[in-house]
């Protein structure tokens, strides 16, 4: 999986959408984030994704939890992604 650079500090929201074969999909219940600074192994952020439209979902960063320049995965019930803070 290729991680994907978001900036140091960002507030910029985490986008997800659900899809089944090839539909978008609500899930029963807004996905629950996490993020994991993979560097040193410290969650960095938990929360509920919010409803943004049939299968879609935004889980917003917070500046605090993007404050560490390093290696981070984000994980929902659905699977696991990759990014990387950038200063």
């Amino acid at each position: 999986m290729r991680a994907f650079p978001v900036p140091q500090y960002s507030t910029d929201p985490i986008g997800l959408v659900i899809n089944v074969q090839g539909i978008p999909t609500n899930a029963d219940t807004p996905p629950t984030v996490t993020i994991t600074n993979t560097d040193t192994n410290t969650v960095t952020m938990v929360g509920t994704s919010t409803v943004e439209g049939v299968g879609t979902y935004q889980f917003p960063l917070t500046a605090s939890g993007s404050s560490v320049v390093g290696n981070y995965s984000s994980m929902d019930l659905y699977g696991q992604r990759s990014c990387r803070y950038l200063p």
